[in-house]
């Protein structure tokens, strides 16, 4: 079996101090913004090494269960060697190109955004919600990545789960 870009472009080998706490070496989420706790919610989907995807819904402004739930799906080998192919066919501008915040001063202050980060290497890529006009393109498109790769149902599936405050 060939190695995968998650190994290896995402930097298993090469994130020692990462495996000592997590094999997470992708994650995106999305987030409603300043709204009333009734209306309030926000999803992390993170992506493991060997392949195990895992949702986290909370509702309100939770951090734990019962507001927060979670679902999981194991990618199976096809569906690793995909996301790999996405993920290497942008890595490199990435790379070349780190993405960047907007500034504080052009902050948008209360909506809802999409964000994530991404392992590339030895290096993490942080995928911001408010990126600056010249990296949205580049993070729009490793975020649509990450979206696209997520099970389908799986977010569905923890949101369920989780209680209303």
């Amino acid at each position: 079996m060939k190695p995968t870009l998650i190994a290896l472009a995402l930097g298993a080998a090469a994130l020692p101090a990462l495996a000592d706490t997590t094999d997470v070496v992708a994650l995106w989420g999305e987030h409603s913004g300043s709204v009333a706790p009734e209306y309030a919610w926000s999803y992390t989907v993170s992506f493991q090494l060997d392949g195990l995807v895992r949702a986290e819904y909370c509702k309100g402004y939770a951090d734990e269960a019962p507001g927060c739930a979670t679902s999981t799906k194991q990618l199976s080998d096809a569906e690793i060697d995909a996301l790999d192919a996405a993920v290497l066919a942008l890595a490199e501008d990435m790379k070349a190109h780190p993405p960047k915040p907007v500034s504080p001063e052009e902050m948008a202050i209360g909506g809802g955004s999409t964000f994530g980060w991404i392992w590339l290497g030895d290096e993490k890529f942080d995928l911001p919600g408010q990126p600056r006009k010249t990296d949205a393109a580049r993070v729009a498109a490793m975020l649509r990545v990450l979206q696209e790769h997520t099970p389908p149902r799986l977010v569905q599936k923890a949101e369920t789960k989780a209680k209303a405050p």
